[in-house]
């Protein structure tokens, strides 16, 4: 499975520099870093799932010593390693662009934590439904418009978030008398639940599948 995780992430390594593009971006334009690593891990596992479908790869994959179930527990094993990986990687970049720029570094712990915990939600919550979605309908238009998808949100991020923030605001007003720490632990438990399940129906489905 290491070698499958492996060939994933050097697959994918002249697009590390649109990555850390993405990175600079989001730090130099004072955005959320948070959404900055979901925008990044979005498109890794989209390319992902593209580049195994492109010219047939994943027929040469299925050749390998590698079961159904090792090759799509290395995709959701290795978005996870590269969604830490990321997100270390945009405190170093926001860092370094901070320093650059003579400015002072101050990371707010707490405004910190709580976006990359959002981050964090949303990763799985993406992952649970597009991994059980595009391995049963294997079809390059609607990689595309994802594709799509993916970059105009990363535009209108600001509009998106301040939309996402009304209706949370007026929609879950009842989740006031909840403690902060139980909003987490809920939110943290959901998106792992769905996020096994995902895993383990993606498994069914590949498995099933006639390639």
């Amino acid at each position: 499975m290491y070698n499958l995780i492996r060939k994933d992430f050097l697959i994918q390594k002249m697009l590390m520099f649109l990555y850390l593009f993405i990175g600079v971006v989001y730090t130099l334009g004072d955005l959320n870093i948070g959404f900055g690593i979901v925008i990044i891990v979005t498109i890794f596992a989209i390319n992902n799932h593209y580049y195994d479908t492109k010219d047939n790869n994943n027929l040469l994959i299925n050749s390998l010593p590698f079961t159904r179930s090792q090759i799509i527990s290395s995709k959701y094993i290795g978005v996870l390693l590269f969604s830490l990986l990321t997100t270390v990687g945009m405190i170093v970049v926001h860092v370094v662009c901070q320093l650059a720029l003579g400015k002072t570094v101050a990371l707010s712990w707490e405004n910190l934590r709580s976006e990359l915990g959002i981050s964090f939600i949303l990763i799985l919550l993406f992952l649970s439904f597009y991994f059980p979605f595009f391995y049963k309908f294997s079809n390059r238009y609607l990689l595309t418009i994802f594709s799509i998808i993916i970059v105009l949100s990363s535009i209108l991020i600001r509009a998106i978030a301040s939309s996402i923030e009304n209706i949370m605001n007026n929609s879950l007003a009842f989740l006031q008398d909840m403690h902060v720490w139980q909003l987490w632990t809920s939110g943290t438990i959901i998106s792992l639940l769905l996020f096994i399940g995902s895993w383990m129906l993606t498994i069914k489905i590949y498995a099933n599948k006639d390639l």
